[in-house]
């Protein structure tokens, strides 16, 4: 049996766990059956000794709430416990023993979901040199639902899965199946993942609902090979089922897979198309529409926010006819108002009238130069704020659009060293602003005469880009991916971005620059904006290797 202890001194002990977080040393006269089994908290350090290979410990455990429950355990070398983890009638839920190989330290963890209850814990061993030996264990409930809920060994009792999202489990025997399923509604290029481990082997099988086989593939084991095993495939709409069992020595070892929507692209033959395709992403119907240049960006960039206040799509058009395809997404939102930015040297009084012959209401907002109407554009804008921009060059402004449109932030521009006179009467009255570009972009000499400014600027545009991202922070489930070298796909899609909380981010026509490289396992999907020619296959297929990486 287990050193025995007072009362007193497990009282003792337990408070002292409590304010110092260390290790609980188990009690004494009980735990050596289930009955008896010892109380024990979650999130608390438990330590116990076996005194001989007969002898047994049991613990019991109450979770308030279903979760994905995480049993840790100490690997000790030259020992091994086995660990069960039971019902009240002592049926197990899973078993699994820790590995006592030369050089295996640290815990062994097993992730397994268990609905709210009161649970029991076996440590027994088999193995004549550990006993004597301490261990020691943790019993914590995560916040996610990314783990196998038992018991599934069912096609009919799958445990539910998310898309994009790492699953842990382990099969308990050799004849344990762990079952999973995921619903696509369209048809999608996804990538099944599973980690490879060198001391077991899993076999993972992907069928629809009708057992028409997808994917059946024996993890490789070979030595020292890491990170997972991938096969990637389109699947059409419909319902999947995920099935794990044990290939060779895996049993009571666990697994971690995930099935990854692959970077998906918005794109058109032309960017009025594109600008088009992320409309009908973001929108069914839409009273307003706001209207900018395809063709330069002057005027355009301050036209996120706006659109954002608006609920309204940003869609391009040519300087004196309306494209063919943009006519038609007005007619298919049912709009009935186009907020035009830009004088008629930007957008002609020729596509006032064609909108207007489709019995819409048509609103210019222009100045006589880029800074003027974007000064205009942010009186619409009702805020205490401002951000400040090079408005010679798009990517800063692009890049903040996101973070700006959310907040309802307007963007103003200026010169490098001198700012405009409109710009100055539109900060009347901010009480903050956000800089973004280096000094290069935005002199200090400005910076001095800006309401409480804080920057952000990089060497380059995707620096500062990746300041913008890290500071301004938006949501992580997916990263939208534009070129930084033009300006109409991530304009348009300033808005689709902001409405689902997320940033864009900069690449270059045929790679991803360093900075923006470093944001990317921030996000478990990507979408580009834009075919081929604006962002290239290589690099997507460098997003796609990000995103099957086992997190």
């Amino acid at each position: 049996m287990r050193k025995i202890l007072s009362i007193l001194g497990m009282i003792t002990m337990l408070l002292v766990s409590v304010c110092t977080g260390g290790t609980v040393k188990a009690s004494t006269v009980q735990g050596d059956t289930l009955e008896n089994a010892e109380p024990i908290n979650l999130d608390h350090e438990y330590e116990g000794t076996l005194e001989s290979t007969e002898d047994v410990d049991f613990y019991r455990f109450t979770l308030d709430k279903t979760g994905n429950t995480v049993i840790q355990f100490n690997r000790v070398e030259g020992a091994t416990w086995d660990v069960e983890i039971t019902d009240e009638n002592g049926d197990p839920y899973t078993h699994f023993s820790t590995r006592y190989h030369s050089g295996v330290t640290g815990a062994e963890e097993v992730n397994i979901g268990l609905p709210a209850g009161e649970y029991f814990i076996k440590v027994s061993t088999d193995y004549h040199k550990s006993p004597g030996v301490p261990y020691t264990f943790m019993v914590q409930q995560t916040q996610n639902d990314y783990y196998e809920k038992e018991f599934n060994d069912k096609m009919e009792a799958a445990s539910s899965m998310q898309l994009n999202k790492t699953y842990k489990g382990h099969i308990q025997t050799y004849d344990d199946k762990d079952y999973f399923t995921f619903t696509l509604d369209r048809t999608e290029r996804i990538a099944f993942s599973i980690e490879r481990d060198n001391e077991g082997s899993w076999n993972a099988l992907l069928v629809d609902e009708n057992g028409k086989e997808y994917v059946n593939l024996d993890t490789d084991v070979h030595f020292a090979e890491y990170g997972p095993d991938v096969e990637r495939l389109e699947l059409p709409a419909g319902t999947y089922y995920v099935r794990l069992e044990n290939n060779w020595g895996t049993p009571n070892m666990p697994y971690a897979f995930k099935v990854q929507e692959l970077t998906d692209r918005i794109q058109g033959a032309k960017r009025y198309d594109t600008a088009v395709e992320i409309s009908k992403q973001g929108f069914k119907t839409s009273d307003t529409v706001v209207l900018v240049s395809g063709n330069d960006f002057p005027d355009a960039l301050a036209g996120g926010p706006l659109a954002y206040y608006h609920n309204a799509p940003i869609l391009l058009t040519d300087k004196e006819k309306l494209p063919i395809a943009t006519w038609r997404e007005v007619q298919r939102l049912k709009a009935k108002n186009v907020i035009i930015l830009g004088g008629e040297g930007a957008v002609s009084n020729q596509v006032v009238d064609e909108l207007e012959y489709l019995d819409i209401s048509v609103k210019r907002i222009g100045g006589d130069n880029r800074y003027e109407t974007a000064a205009y554009v942010a009186k619409e804008i009702p805020s205490t704020k401002a951000v400040v921009a090079n408005g010679k060059n798009f990517p800063d402004a692009l890049a903040v659009a996101p973070y700006a449109s959310k907040n309802s932030i307007p963007i103003l521009l200026t010169e490098k060293a001198s700012l405009p006179d409109a710009t100055k009467k539109a900060l009347a009255g901010k009480a903050n602003t956000i800089i973004v570009g280096a000094a290069g972009a935005v002199s200090e000499s400005i910076e001095n005469q800006l309401p409480s400014p804080v920057r952000y600027g990089g060497i380059n545009r995707y620096e500062t880009a990746k300041l913008i991202v890290e500071n301004l922070a938006l949501g992580k489930n997916t990263g939208y991916v534009a070129t930084g070298k033009n300006f109409p796909d991530a304009l348009a899609g300033s808005v689709l971005a902001a409405k689902n909380n997320s940033p864009i981010l900069l690449v270059s026509d045929n790679s991803i620059p360093s900075p923006t490289k470093s944001l990317l396992m921030g996000y478990s999907y990507y979408m580009v904006w834009g075919g081929p020619g604006a962002v290239t296959d290589n690099v997507v297929k460098e997003l796609d290797a990000n995103l099957i990486q086992i997190k």
